[in-house]
């Protein structure tokens, strides 16, 4: 017997355990199961990013305050991009931010 559980629009609140019940009775209780196999589930999303405060502390620097969430799965790094005054187009900066800060 094959069964599959399908989640349509599956969100971060889907995260937890999923189990299923065997056993001879249509009215199985987790204490009549014959067997019971379960599944964690963890729902991936992309990071969001909200800058929380920018300042300028220079004629060529920022400082800049960031809250991320990772959408559970955890930030290797940042590439940070600007775009200088009267420029059409972003530059990356170049040195990559540790994402364990």
């Amino acid at each position: 017997v094959n069964v599959t559980l399908t989640i349509a629009g599956v969100s971060k609140t889907h995260n937890g355990t999923y189990s299923c019940n065997v056993g001879p009775s249509a009215m199985l209780d987790e204490s009549s199961a014959v067997d019971k196999k379960s599944m964690a589930l963890l729902v991936l999303d992309k990071p969001q990013v909200a800058i929380e405060y920018m300042k300028a502390v220079g004629a060529n620097k920022i400082y800049l305050n960031w809250t991320i969430n990772d959408g559970n799965d955890p930030v290797k790094h940042y590439m940070a991009q600007f775009m200088k005054k009267g420029d059409s187009t972003f530059t990356y900066y170049a040195t990559r931010i540790d994402g364990q800060n």
